[in-house]
This record gives C-alpha cells, structure tokens and sequence, in this order.
C-alpha cells in the first residue's frame, strides 16, 4: 500500500514537501488548509500521516526507511532503480529543490527524470511526481 507524507515545512518526503507554488502542484499536494477539499471524498480510501517535525522524519527516514530522493542534480535515472512496496518517494520544492546538506548525506539515495534539453532544468512537480510514483506502483504490482 502506498501512503502519503504531508510535512509543512522543508524538502524530503513521501511526496513533495510544502510545494510553494500551489496552482501547479495542487493535483499532487495541496497546502494544509485546501487538503480535505483537494482529496474530494477519497479520504476513507487512502492512508496519510502527517509530520509536524520535519527533522524527526528524516531522521528516522535514514535510519529505518528505504527511500529515493528526485533531484536535477543526479546522473542516475529513476528508471534505474529498483522500487518496492512501503519505498519512500522524497521530491523538493520547484523553486529549491531538496536541501542541500540532506541531499549530499544522502547522495546514494538519489535518482532524476533524465531530460534531453540541457536549457530545460526539470518538470512540473505535479507532472515529475506522477511519472516517478507510476513507475514504482509498475514495478510493485500495485494496479
């Protein structure tokens, strides 16, 4: 089963991490107040948590989770890696990305959506998210 990780503040997470640009990451995660309306009445149907302590995820993400983290800045496609079930998804902010140091600490960790235009930097989030979360649901047997 696949869940979703709401935080309110920096980067690393399930799903994207308090996107800052709201009309273009809306269909992937809605700020905390348009939450119950943007889940329309799925929300009996999906598992989510969320975590008021952003440094106490990742903690524990490093320590006890498998996960990948989506940047621009990794040479290794997200096609590469091998995905199973309970995998954490971890996508930054458009405007900023993954924090830095949690992405350097963690370097293994990381894949991107290879793009053939070098003057293009990355996809929409909403659009990058689907793209990686399908792949891993295809990969798990999940649909």
């Amino acid at each position: 089963m696949w869940s979703i990780k709401i935080f309110p503040l920096f980067n690393p997470a399930r799903i994207p991490l308090s996107p800052l640009i709201t009309d273009n990451t809306s269909s992937s995660l809605p700020t905390h107040k348009t939450l119950k309306r943007a889940g329309l009445d799925y929300w009996d149907h999906i598992d989510w948590n969320y975590f008021p302590d952003l440094e106490k995820y990742c903690e524990n993400l490093v320590k006890n989770e498998r996960f990948h983290l989506l940047t621009t800045k990794s040479s290794e496609p997200y096609t590469s890696r091998r995905f199973i079930d309970e995998d954490h998804l971890v996508f930054g902010s458009e405007t900023s990305g993954i924090n830095e140091i949690f992405l350097k600490e963690n370097w293994n960790n990381t894949c991107t959506i290879p793009m053939d235009n070098s003057n293009i930097r990355s996809l929409n989030l909403a659009t990058s998210v689907g793209i990686v979360l399908y792949e891993a649901i295809r990969q798990t047997d999940a649909i």
